[in-house]
């Protein structure tokens, strides 16, 4: 492919503005609550004599709505519809559309794999896909956060059976898990006081024993099998299995060897050897409160799910709406979002204790907030800087214009298929085919993306072997050749005019109108070039190449 440097040159400097309509009030209280947010953070701007940017154009919410919600841009014919739509809820109605599809599921589940487990290239132990799946169903049941949380600090069973036991699954020993489920579910990290006090926060070496003792009695282990399981008949010459009923019962035996078993057990205080708990004996005990009163031979994960998910709990639901928060507006109210602590203050406490409020007034319903979050203004800036500032941009925590996100590897992935027309190819040997090279360039992505000290990496950060990568994927490369459904094959299929194919082709790659100065090139380059297929192909791949691509506006 071409990499046609002049055309991406207009890309980044291309600038297209449409007006949006005004969103409308809901009957179920959200609009009272986003209101609320936006009035808080319009006083700080005031207070700190801030221009906020303008409000985003259609194409840049619809882009940036359909990324976070369902991980992926929306369709060319989604796109156009939005933009020319003359309803003034569009927005409010679009938002409640996105939040309640199957692809926001996945795409809840995609954000969450990643802070349970992250993307574990080298782990063999977890049910990934099994964990993964389980995520989405609670999203698409609207199950209740807390609820959600309790299901996987309180797993046991198999990890085939019961996808929550692979959360426990990561974790090497109690210490390990003590660090992760504070800084998760609470936004507190304990992990510095595990050798000492903490040298920034409160937390001291006891607090860490007495929170990581609630998993003393917690055994991870791979399952034996005994004489029983093991089908004898494999083992005799001569049966009457057929050679398809031993090669079933072999699988089957194999599968069970591979899977894993969490359990609590209700002892006293034993210590076993091939256990996630330690040797410490130290009592269990909430982060800055007192020892639970537990039994001797009661479990303890249920007792701290008890706690960690309680309304009363001061850490919980003020975690997960900055999480949340964080997601939407690339920045969360208290920043690192897993770093709760006198030392590290929100930057509007207000709007923290409102959302967190409401979170819990609502029996902690995930789909409510996200629906709160989207249709503020604040979430509905631009991205460009307001032009009294462009000198010097506002600080990120006055959220007076919207954060450049870098997508994820999912998201790219996502959004390439959307793009170039995947989804639509009629031929279910070539999709499966372009299904498998997506799941390898994922697995590339991460590795390719990773740090020299082998920290996981999700989103494209405008690195070499990143775009190397991009560029020479065969995912992309391939989805560039004509092939029935595809978006290459009906702009050289199609008897539409050059302008409206070339229309289309940014709004299925960028979300908008090609501008004047878009227009003119790319019509030029494929006259050139005599409306050839190759043609076509280098102006889609320089749309996916481009950095404009690569980030939510």
């Amino acid at each position: 492919m071409k990499s046609l440097p002049s055309i991406v040159a207009i890309l980044i400097a291309s600038n297209s503005l449409l007006a949006a309509p005004a969103v409308t009030p809901d009957s179920k209280g959200e609009y009272e609550i986003a209101r609320q947010i936006d009035q808080n953070i319009r006083a700080r701007w005031k207070q700190e004599e801030i221009t906020p940017s303008r409000r985003s154009n259609d194409a840049e919410f619809i882009r940036r709505l359909y990324l976070d919600l369902t991980g992926r841009i929306p369709s060319a014919q989604a796109s156009q519809d939005f933009i020319t739509s003359r309803d003034r809820s569009k927005r409010t109605k679009t938002v409640e559309k996105l939040v309640n599809t199957s692809e926001a599921a996945e795409n809840w589940a995609d954000l969450w794999v990643g802070v349970l487990v992250g993307q574990q290239l080298r782990q063999q132990r977890l049910e990934r896909s099994v964990l993964e799946e389980w995520i989405a169903k609670t999203y698409r049941e609207n199950m209740p956060y807390d609820v959600f949380v309790r299901q996987l600090l309180t797993a046991e069973g198999y990890s085939n059976e019961n996808p929550a036991v692979n959360f426990a699954l990561k974790f090497q020993d109690s210490n390990e898990a003590a660090g992760a489920i504070s800084k998760i579910f609470l936004g507190v990290q304990i992990q510095c006081a595990q050798c000492h006090n903490h040298p920034y926060e409160k937390w001291t070496q006891d607090d860490f024993n007495g929170f990581a003792a609630f998993f003393s009695k917690t055994q991870a282990r791979r399952e034996r099998l005994d004489a029983a399981k093991f089908p004898k008949a494999l083992q005799k010459k001569g049966n009457n299995m057929s050679m398809r009923e031993k090669m079933e019962k072999a699988q089957k035996v194999r599968k069970m060897k591979r899977r894993f078993q969490v359990t609590e057990m209700a002892g006293g205080g034993r210590r076993f050897r091939r256990m996630m708990g330690n040797s410490s004996k130290a009592k269990p005990k909430f982060l800055g409160a007192e020892s639970p009163s537990v039994a001797n031979f009661a479990k303890l994960r249920p007792v701290l799910a008890d706690w960690v998910t309680s309304s009363d709990n001061p850490y919980f639901a003020k975690a997960a709406v900055n999480r949340i928060w964080s997601h939407l507006m690339g920045r969360g109210i208290i920043h690192p979002l897993d770093d709760i602590g006198e030392n590290n203050p929100p930057s509007h406490p207000e709007v923290l204790d409102l959302l967190a409020r409401d979170f819990i007034e609502h029996s902690f319903d995930v789909k409510r907030l996200l629906r709160i979050i989207a249709r503020t203004s604040t979430y509905q800036l631009s991205s460009r800087v307001a032009y009294a500032h462009k000198d010097e941009p506002p600080p990120d925590d006055i959220f007076a214009w919207q954060q450049l996100k870098p997508l994820t590897g999912e998201q790219i992935l996502r959004s390439l298929v959307e793009t170039t027309g995947l989804r639509s190819i009629k031929s279910s040997k070539i999709a499966r085919n372009l299904r498998t090279q997506g799941r390898k360039v994922l697995r590339q992505f991460h590795f390719a993306f990773a740090t020299d000290e082998q920290e996981e990496v999700s989103s494209f950060e405008g690195t070499i072997p990143q775009a190397l990568l991009m560029m020479n994927s065969m995912l992309v490369n391939e989805s560039m050749r004509p092939i029935p459904g595809n978006t290459i094959h009906s702009l050289t299929n199609g008897k539409s005019s050059t302008n409206d194919k070339i229309t289309k082709l940014f709004l299925a790659g960028l979300t908008r109108y090609p501008s004047p100065t878009e227009r003119l090139y790319f019509n030029r380059y494929l006259r050139e070039q005599k409306h050839s297929v190759e043609a076509w192909a280098d102006l889609l791949w320089s749309l996916v190449n481009s950095s404009e691509f690569m980030f939510i506006h």
